[in-house]
């Protein structure tokens, strides 16, 4: 039996973006509501593509040691 690995997939829930990137659902609705994380709507699901996903992250600032 072949079983898709987080990585495998084109989209996400908000619950596995969460864990996937260890946040919150609070920072990311957050992210969500200020346009900074697109997402798609499928009835009343909310799910986030990879490509979103990724283009998010990488739109991250770098932090300098603290």
């Amino acid at each position: 039996m072949y079983v898709m690995t987080i990585s495998e997939k084109k989209a996400y829930t908000i619950n596995e973006l969460c864990q996937l990137f260890s946040i919150g659902r609070t920072k990311t609705y957050q992210e969500i509501k200020e346009g900074k994380l697109p997402v798609k709507k499928i009835g009343s699901r909310t799910i986030i593509t990879a490509e979103s996903a990724q283009n998010w992250i990488n739109s991250l600032p770098l932090s300098v040691g603290e």
